[in-house]
């Protein structure tokens, strides 16, 4: 039993440094510009947790991406404000970074704190799951 509970703990551990990492490479990416994108779907807009998508045009290139796969993919409070504040075909900022198109968000970059915040907060509560 404990050696199972040890090893969930490494698990979650592992995940969240991985996370970390993931979040400090992209954040490295400062250089970039704003382009217009589009909301192209979102679902639980009044409930639960949203689920956003849009695309946008960068470098001459088309991107369609989920809200997971931005920059902002781990902050579910700024994923609650963009569901609350847009519609679906809604015209919306777009940052990408000039060294790869493909790393965006939706509006203003939010602070590298707040990303390692949100991870962290999401070790704590992997951890309780397992104490609880």
């Amino acid at each position: 039993m404990a050696k199972m509970v040890i090893f969930k703990i490494a698990i979650a551990v592992a995940a969240t440094l991985a996370t970390l990492w993931q979040i400090c490479r992209r954040l490295r990416m400062t250089e970039g510009y704003t382009v217009e994108g589009q909301i192209t779907y979102l679902e639980g807009k009044l409930t639960g947790q949203p689920l956003l998508t849009f695309s946008y045009t960068a470098q001459g290139q088309r991107f369609h991406k989920g809200w997971e796969d931005t920059l902002d993919g781990n902050l579910t409070w700024k994923l609650r404000e963009t569901a609350q504040r847009y519609a679906v075909g809604d015209t919306v900022p777009v940052w990408c970074s000039t060294a790869d198109p493909q790393v965006c968000c939706i509006g203003e970059r939010a602070k590298p704190g707040a990303h390692i915040k949100a991870a962290l907060v999401d070790l704590g509560a992997s951890l309780a799951q397992l104490f609880s």
